[in-house]
């Protein structure tokens, strides 16, 4: 069995069947005190029924990314976290590092770019289909942009 939760009312909307939907607690942290976000932390809570457990999770993040320093650069991007155990766990916390790849030489001069403008990795719109809200789908789009 599978449970699903989106911050999308539309995306939950589709997956009603398995949907659960957590208390959730966020908080950017800026550990240097320099403006900027230096750490996201995300904490849920899913209610289980008696009889459930859970041996594994998939969390797809969406970014909207602005670099300003040196390179002027909006842009979408996404973290896929994925666990799977043997047994059932009642607590995980897992810790990594968000790192841009860059797959071309980046303008460092004039006004912000926008490399991906009309192509957003996700666009929820009421008439979309499941595959498209798809973590598949989104990895797919970004793996597309990579071989550009």
């Amino acid at each position: 069995m599978s449970l699903y939760y989106s911050t999308s009312s539309v995306l939950n909307q589709q997956h009603s069947s398995h949907l659960r939907i957590p208390v959730m607690q966020t908080a950017e942290l800026d550990d240097n005190n320099d403006g900027l976000v230096d750490r996201l932390e995300v904490a849920l809570t899913v209610p289980l029924g008696i009889y459930e457990q859970v041996t594994g999770m998939s969390c797809l993040f969406l970014h909207d990314v602005k670099l300003q320093t040196r390179a002027r650069y909006v842009f979408d991007s996404a973290s896929l976290v994925t666990f799977e155990g043997g047994s059932p766990i009642s607590q995980l916390r897992i810790d990594g590092d968000v790192l841009l790849h860059q797959t071309w030489p980046l303008m460092v001069k004039g006004g912000f770019r926008v490399p991906y403008s009309g192509d957003s990795l996700l666009s929820i719109t009421k008439g979309m289909s499941e595959l498209d809200g798809s973590q598949s789908a989104i990895m797919s789009k970004i793996a597309a942009r990579n071989c550009k």
